[in-house]
């Protein structure tokens, strides 16, 4: 069992510094992270994050962040930062502390110093005596990840500035971008590391922590700053617009949250320096809009199986084909928001095809929803396309068909579970993928395949290398927002660091993009 440990008092004999590196930093971003030192079985362990960043062949900034495991024996710090929250407090009140001198960060910010001066990030480097365990078994093997990759340049950028905002606080903004779009976004503000820097008296408490990690700290805002700077987090990522504050609260003139303000004060030299660099530029806002049913055509296949094609209310919509939108169903109750493939546009807004199962099924003339889009990037398919469908996923392929000039149908099922208004004059009812292969073998035209994985993969574990180049599938992971913040629909990749969001590159992806050994269980079934 574990000892309670002696309580001492060594505090005005440590030293130790939480302050970010002050100015503007930028360059190609590494980031690996991973758990550690578990316990037992079921303990995840501790997590350790390790960013780096190079410009022009320098390591400019090297940082090590260490978060409690979620099972850790004081609860306070169950899935705590130790290094900006009062772990090190904590550590200085015991009496191993006392006989080393020194704390966590004592030993992070003494290695990442010396990578910096090196500029490597493997090798020997000096380790604080008291201070290693975290760095050896978590920090050096991140590194090693990391510089194994450094010979490559980074296709993600980081923009990082810090400046105080008052006597005692330092503001620090984080920005990651890559392929044009912020993908990861952190704001905080930092307290100094002595009591005597902080001018203003109910803020003396926090010194050597900051606001988002300190557990007591104690916002004058409507809520907590740690939620605050989270909702900043998701509303830029959802609509790529760093100034604009969209859908964020407090932000009425008269009641409007500090923090805002003071998050601004970064963000607008952040962005000239972005949009200068050509790395990002603003997103126009697409809003939510709130849309009614106008009107809706069943179709029924003749074993009974029903679709319905609803025409939604959207003034002035504009899409792609392979496109989506996003709908929640108004209804009584609450709906979670569903991706639906755009069918044509009207007159009067857009089609989608609701499936029995979806939300919107049940929806007739009159109803209300809300809706935002065209989402994804869309793809044209050629004149002389081929599609490979279930009756389960014919609505997923239904738009690319519905715009191909002179389309071919591969369905791999019965005629009777498809209706006919979707099957186009060229249509092959095969009964299992060895047979829609035999379709598939000749001919250099584009491919596209809406299909459960099993099924895709009894075709393509077969297929030759140039059925594979020409196959685009539709890739049918959870969408939860449809523009990249909520990251449930990435999947993993070797040349895109953060992974590849569906909802912003898809829905339909090459064949060749995804690894299905990795991702196989991201993919929804359709029934």
């Amino acid at each position: 069992m574990k000892q309670r440990e002696k309580t001492v008092s060594i505090l005005d004999r440590l030293s130790w510094s939480v302050q970010p590196p002050k100015g503007l930093i930028k360059g190609c971003y590494y980031r690996e992270e991973a758990r550690f030192s578990s316990c037992f079985n079921g303990d995840l362990g501790h997590l350790g994050v390790l960013e780096v960043v190079v410009d022009d062949g320098r390591i400019v900034m090297v940082e090590f962040n260490e978060q409690c495991s979620p099972t850790y024996y004081m609860r306070h710090f169950q899935n705590v930062d130790k290094r900006l929250s009062d772990y090190s407090f904590f550590q200085a009140s015991k009496e191993r502390t006392a006989v080393t001198g020194v704390v966590l960060v004592n030993g992070i910010t003494s290695v990442e110093k010396q990578m910096v001066a090196a500029n490597r990030l493997t090798g020997d480097f000096d380790l604080v005596a008291g201070a290693s365990n975290s760095i050896k078994r978590s920090m050096l093997p991140l590194a090693e990840k990391i510089a194994a990759r450094m010979s490559v340049p980074s296709p993600a950028r980081y923009y990082g500035l810090s400046k105080e905002l008052e006597p005692g606080v330092t503001g620090r903004l984080q920005i990651v971008t890559e392929a044009g779009k912020i993908v990861w976004l952190f704001y905080d503000e930092i307290f100094a590391d002595t009591q005597e820097e902080i001018s203003d008296p109910e803020l003396k408490q926090y010194y050597r922590q900051s606001k988002y990690h300190c557990p007591d700290y104690i916002s004058t805002s409507g809520a907590g700053f740690n939620n605050l700077s989270d909702l900043i987090t998701v509303s830029v990522l959802k609509h790529q617009n760093l100034l604009g504050l969209i859908d964020l609260p407090y932000t009425e003139e008269d009641n409007r949250a500090p923090e805002w303000d003071r998050y601004l004060s970064l963000a607008r030299p952040l962005q000239e320096e972005m949009v200068k660099d050509g790395v990002w530029k603003p997103a126009d806002y697409l809003p939510v809009l709130d849309s009614t049913v106008l009107s809706v055509h069943v179709m029924t296949a003749n074993d009974g199986r029903p679709l319905h094609l609803l025409e939604l209310e959207y003034p002035d919509f504009t899409y792609k084909p392979g496109q989506f939108v996003m709908i929640q169903n108004q209804g009584d109750g609450f709906h979670w928001s569903y991706p639906y493939m755009i069918y044509e546009g009207t007159d009067r807004g857009l089609k989608v095809i609701a499936a029995k199962n979806s939300s919107l099924f049940p929806l007739a003339t009159g109803a209300g929803t809300a809706i935002w889009g065209a989402n994804g990037i869309g793809c044209t398919p050629g004149t002389n396309a081929v599609f490979v469908a279930e009756p389960a996923t014919i609505h997923l392929l239904a738009p690319l068909i519905h715009f191909c000039a002179s389309p071919t149908l591969i369905l791999i099922g019965s005629e009777s579970a498809v209706p006919k208004e979707l099957l186009p004059s060229v249509t092959h009812f095969v009964s299992d993928g060895s047979q829609a292969l035999k379709h598939l073998t000749d001919g250099p035209d584009a491919v596209y395949m809406a299909l459960n994985v099993p099924v895709l993969e009894s075709i393509m574990n077969c297929a030759d290398d140039s059925l594979k180049e020409r196959t685009t599938v539709f890739a049918s992971t959870r969408i939860g927002c449809g523009i990249g913040a909520c990251k449930s629909c990435y999947l993993h990749s070797p040349d895109i660091q953060m992974g590849i969001p569906v909802c912003c590159n898809g829905p339909y992806l090459p064949f060749n993009m995804i690894d299905f050994e990795k991702d196989r269980k991201c993919f929804q079934t359709f029934k």
